[in-house]
């Protein structure tokens, strides 16, 4: 049976400060006595939006992603702002992103997309009764938005267009609904 006492931190350094994160590396004993240095990013967490319009098509967005050097379709998304909620970032994210404002959110799960790493955690809202709005991204984001039926969207992960693992577990969880009715 797994050991469950915490690690003890026996030494600690904040190797950078950013925007958003925070990266921190720590000496450690993790139970069982192993000692080792991990690296952790710090992370304020994140909102993920499963929108869905009358038609029952999924809201998606595309935007250049820098880390895996491409394009990628996504659920809408983005980080909590200090003193924030998860929900008023999901309702905030979805109408900078795609211009709807969602009436309607359901919080569906909340799951850590990479805990080897990091600390994020994220808020899967499912959204409905949308508004159009006009979207207003950020300076530095170029989205394109679009509508995809759910038949679609299993096409699209079947060859490799959906890669996105937030995206990945939302469109899980509308499989898994999907299944019980």
């Amino acid at each position: 049976m797994c050991a469950r006492e915490p690690a003890k931190r026996l030494h600690h350094r904040v190797a950078y400060r950013g925007r958003i994160l925070t990266l921190e590396v720590d000496r450690v004993s993790e139970p069982g006595g192993v000692e080792v240095e991990r690296e952790v990013v710090r992370h304020p967490g994140s909102a993920v939006i499963l929108a869905i319009v009358p038609d029952g098509r999924l809201v998606f967005v595309r935007q250049y992603r820098y880390a895996v050097g491409g394009f990628l379709w996504e659920l809408p998304a983005g980080h909590i702002d200090p003193g924030e909620s998860a929900e008023e970032t999901a309702r905030r994210e979805l109408v900078e992103e795609t211009g709807y404002y969602p009436h309607r959110l359901e919080k569906l799960l909340e799951f850590y997309p990479a805990p080897g790493f990091t600390d994020e955690l994220m808020y899967l809202f499912r959204a409905n009764e949308l508004e159009e709005r006009t979207p207003c991204p950020k300076e530095d984001e170029r989205i394109e938005v679009s509508l995809f039926t759910h038949q679609e969207t299993i096409q699209m992960v079947a060859r490799h267009e959906i890669m996105d693992a937030k995206t990945l577990v939302g469109l899980s969880m509308l499989e898994e609904r999907l299944a019980r009715h």
